[in-house]
């Protein structure tokens, strides 16, 4: 899912964001019950970790959900896991 379908731009973006912002993609999406996104899910495989190039576009979406309230930090994350792995994995109430 495209970064522009999910995060509403309601800043001014420096050119190189806002070109990232509309080609990028998420790999799944979590949202709450009213259809809202409440969490980003990206599968980093080596080069996250290796690639310069990746680690930088890796930061320009962690900067752009950041701005948006989309779940970044590893407690919401965490959070998020245990209520889905829970009884009832269809309410993500936050």
């Amino acid at each position: 899912m495209r970064l522009s379908d999910v995060i509403e731009k309601d800043i001014y973006l420096e050119p190189e964001y806002f070109s990232y912002y509309t080609v990028s993609h998420f790999d799944f999406l979590v949202t709450d019950g009213e259809a809202k996104p409440f969490m980003a899910i990206q599968y980093d495989g080596p080069y996250h970790r290796n690639d310069a190039e990746t680690i930088v576009r890796d930061s320009k979406k962690n900067l752009l959900c950041k701005q948006a309230g989309i779940a970044d930090t590893p407690d919401r994350c965490q959070s998020c896991a245990a209520k889905i792995s829970g009884d009832d994995a269809t309410s993500l109430d936050h």
